[in-house]
C-alpha cells in the first residue's frame, strides 16, 4: 500500500514538472518568435503590421517558407528582414541573384550593428551597415527625391536607430532617403531587377510603421513591383520556418517542443511505474509444500467451480453416470442395458423398491438429455443417489 502511494506521488510530481516545463517552453518560444522580424510576430521587431497593411491596401501578399530556388513565377517583390535565423548558403545566394537579374526586386530590411560589417548571412556582398549616433528625427524628402515613385505622397519620415547603409561596390546606387548621418534607403538596378535596402532606423517594422509617412513609403514600394499579376512574398524560410532543402517533415517534428517534452516525461513516468510495480517487497522466500492434503479438497474445488459456473446439470450428470455405471456392474447387467433394466435388476438383487429408483433415474436421464435443473433440486437428487449407493454397498458387504 505504501509503495502504491509513493508511485502516485511521484507521478503527480512528474506531471506537474512536465506541465510547468511545457508552459515555460511555450512562453519562451513565443517570446523568441515575437523578437524575430517575421510576419507572424506582433512584437516591436516583427512585420505583422506591414503584412496586414499591404493586405488592407489590396496588395497580394504571401508568406514564403521555401529556399529562393523555389520562388514562384508571380514573385514580384521579396522582403527579407534581418537578423536571419537561418543564413543564406552560397547556392541560395546564387539562386536569389539569378531571380533578381531575371526581373525580381529584393527589399532588404537591415538591422543596427555595433560595428561596420557586411550583412550577416544576407545575400548581398555590396552593402555594409555603419554605426552612427542615434538621433531620432523626421526627414522631409527633397523635391528631387520625391520624383521617385517610392516617395510619392511621402512628406516626412521618422528615422531613429544607429544603423546607416554603406554601398561599397555599386556606383549607380541611388540614395532615396538620408539624414546627416548617412543613407537610410538605397536602391540600385541589377540586370532586369533591382535591390532596395532599408536601414532599421527607418522604422519599417511594427514599432515604426505608424510613425510619420513610413507606412506610405512601404505601400509605394510594394505597389511598384506587383504589376502584371505579381505578388509580394515575405521570406519566412530564413526566419526558421519551413524545412531545410531535402528534409522531410516528420510527425515528431510537427508536434512541437512542448508536446515532445510531455511525451518524454510520459515515457519516463511509465518506465518508473513499471520498475516499481515489478520490484519485490523483499528477498524471495521459498514456500514448502504441505505434508498432506485432505481427501475432500478435490471435491470441494470441483463443487466450487460448478457453482460459480452455475452448472448444476453438469454436476448432477457426473454423479449420476458414475452411479449408473457402478450399479450396472454390481447387478451384472449387460453394458448396453438401459436405466429401466438396471433399476429392475437392482431392486431384485438388493431388495430395493424399484419404483422410486426408476423415478430417480428417469429424472436424472431428463437432465442428461439437456433439461436445466436448479441447484436445490440437483442437491436433492444427488443426496438420493448417495442414499441408494450406501444401501447397495451395505447389502453387498
Amino acid at each position: 500500500m505504501r509503495r502504491g502511494a509513493d508511485i502516485w506521488v511521484l507521478a503527480g510530481l512528474l506531471l506537474v514538472f512536465a506541465a510547468v516545463t511545457a508552459y515555460f517552453g511555450a512562453i519562451g518560444f513565443e517570446r523568441e518568435q515575437s523578437a524575430q522580424p517575421t510576419t507572424y510576430s506582433a512584437g516591436p521587431s516583427g512585420l505583422k503590421a506591414l503584412y496586414r497593411l499591404l493586405e488592407s491596401e489590396g496588395i497580394p501578399v504571401q508568406r514564403f517558407k521555401e529556399p529562393p530556388s523555389q520562388l514562384p513565377e508571380d514573385a514580384g517583390l521579396l522582403v527579407i528582414s534581418e537578423p536571419l535565423k537561418r543564413p543564406f548558403t552560397e547556392a541560395e545566394k546564387a539562386s536569389l541573384r539569378a531571380w533578381i537579374t531575371g526581373g525580381g526586386t529584393l527589399l532588404l530590411l537591415t538591422e543596427d550593428s555595433e560595428i561596420m560589417r557586411p550583412l550577416r548571412g544576407a545575400p548581398l556582398e555590396e552593402v555594409s551597415v555603419e554605426t552612427k549616433p542615434p538621433r531620432p528625427a523626421e526627414i522631409a524628402p527633397g523635391a528631387e527625391e520625391r520624383t521617385s515613385p517610392y516617395l510619392r505622397d511621402v512628406r516626412r519620415l521618422q528615422v531613429e536607430g544607429e544603423g546607416r547603409i554603406v554601398v561599397r561596390s555599386v556606383e549607380e546606387a541611388q540614395t532615396l532617403v538620408a539624414d546627416r548621418e548617412g543613407a537610410c534607403l538605397v536602391r540600385w538596378s541589377d540586370g532586369e531587377g533591382s535591390v532596395i535596402v532599408a536601414a532599421a532606423g527607418l522604422g519599417l517594422n511594427n514599432r515604426g510603421i505608424s510613425r510619420a509617412d513610413n507606412a506610405i513609403l512601404l505601400v509605394n514600394i510594394a505597389a511598384e513591383h506587383i504589376g502584371e499579376g505579381r505578388r509580394v512574398y515575405f521570406d519566412e524560410y530564413h526566419q526558421g520556418f519551413g524545412l531545410e532543402s531535402g528534409m522531410e517533415r516528420s510527425l515528431w517534428m510537427a508536434l512541437g517542443t512542448p508536446a515532445r517534452a510531455l511525451i518524454w516525461f510520459g515515457l519516463i513516468l511509465s518506465l518508473i511505474y513499471l520498475y516499481h510495480v515489478n520490484r519485490r517487497f523483499g528477498s524471495a522466500r521459498s514456500l514448502l509444500p504441505p505434508a498432506s492434503r485432505p481427501s475432500t479438497e478435490y471435491i470441494a474445488s470441483m463443487a466450487g467451480l460448478f457453482r460459480r459456473a452455475e452448472a448444476a446439470d453438469i454436476a448432477l450428470e457426473q454423479v449420476y453416470r458414475a452411479f449408473l455405471r457402478d450399479l450396472t456392474r454390481w447387478t451384472d447387467a449387460p453394458p448396453e442395458s438401459d436405466y429401466l433394466r438396471v433399476a429392475e435388476l437392482a431392486g431384485r438383487r438388493f431388495h430395493l423398491p424399484s419404483e422410486p429408483l426408476r423415478e430417480l433415474m428417469a429424472r436424472c436421464e431428463e437432465v442428461v438429455r439437456g433439461e436445466r435443473v436448479k441447484e436445490s433440486e440437483m442437491l436433492k437428487l444427488v443426496q438420493q443417489i448417495q442414499d441408494y449407493r450406501r444401501r447397495v454397498e451395505l447389502v453387498r458387504v
